[in-house]
């Protein structure tokens, strides 16, 4: 019975990845019509990278066994985004992860992945929208429990976001991903 729960997650997480794929082909093959069709070359499009993530808690300070939320956040700039696949990660012994959540960035929000390793202190999610976005807002909103204080009395990050972190802009075959900042904290 195991097996089979097993198999039939990795099926999923299979589909996933290849509707994933798809739809990143798909805006790559649309942009390129579009860069064809107004003169504009692929690679100055390829080359715009001007979007931020950015994590965050609306407190400094929190308390060993407080649950608070974490924000990830995104500022495309002048990136059409469709898809982000966030890569985050966390010390297992410092937070447990509650729930991680859709925020409000993409109008229609389409969650292709959510994965939380609680062992490895490792978060996958993607998410994203066939109509792209520009502009700022939530992508997540991550519910955690501090476990544990911290040893310095200055903020340390809590949650990073990971350089294998992922920003598909239409018609880019490269992440168009400029800058991440994690989330600090001080658990008293």
């Amino acid at each position: 019975m195991k097996a089979n729960k097993t198999i039939s997650l990795l099926l999923i997480l299979l589909i996933l990845s290849v509707v994933f794929l798809g739809v990143l082909a798909l805006a790559s093959q649309y942009v390129n019509n579009q860069a064809a069709n107004t003169g504009v070359p692929v690679k100055e499009v390829q080359e715009r990278a001007f979007t931020n993530l950015t994590a965050s808690s609306s407190k400094n300070e929190i308390a060993v066994g407080e649950t608070f939320p974490i924000t990830v956040s995104i500022d495309t700039g002048d990136n059409l985004v469709t898809i982000v696949q966030l890569a985050l990660s966390y010390d297992p012994t410092l937070l447990t992860i509650e729930s991680v959540s859709q925020g409000d960035f993409f109008v229609t929000p389409i969650e292709y992945a959510k994965k939380i390793d609680k062992e490895l202190g490792e978060i996958q999610y993607a998410i994203g929208s066939f109509e792209g976005k520009k502009g700022q807002g939530t992508l997540a909103t991550i519910r955690v429990t501090a476990k544990k204080k911290t040893q310095a009395n200055a903020p340390v990050e809590v949650l990073t976001i990971k350089s294998t972190s992922i920003v598909a802009e239409l018609g880019s075959e490269q992440s168009v991903l400029k800058a991440r900042k994690g989330a600090s904290v001080v658990v008293r």
